[in-house]
């Protein structure tokens, strides 16, 4: 009985066995383009925190000179 159902399934073994490694390398691709995507995504917010850091700086040494000429 258990050769019969060897036998019935051994046709689809391969094409299960190849679907499987497919998924599994599809699914490795999208971790990895993920993973990329979160790098890319942290140094452009880096740098938009420096940029916003430079502005609240300038406009605090405003604020500091005028205040200095006000007192």
């Amino acid at each position: 009985m258990r050769a019969t159902k060897l036998k019935r399934y051994s046709q689809w073994l391969p094409a299960v066995a190849v679907a499987a490694l497919v998924v599994l390398a599809g699914a490795r691709l999208i971790t990895l383009s993920v993973h990329e995507r979160a790098a890319q995504m942290h140094i452009a917010a880096q740098s938009a925190v420096v940029s916003h850091a430079r502005l609240i700086d300038a406009q605090l040494q405003a604020l500091t000179d005028r205040a200095r000429g006000e007192a």
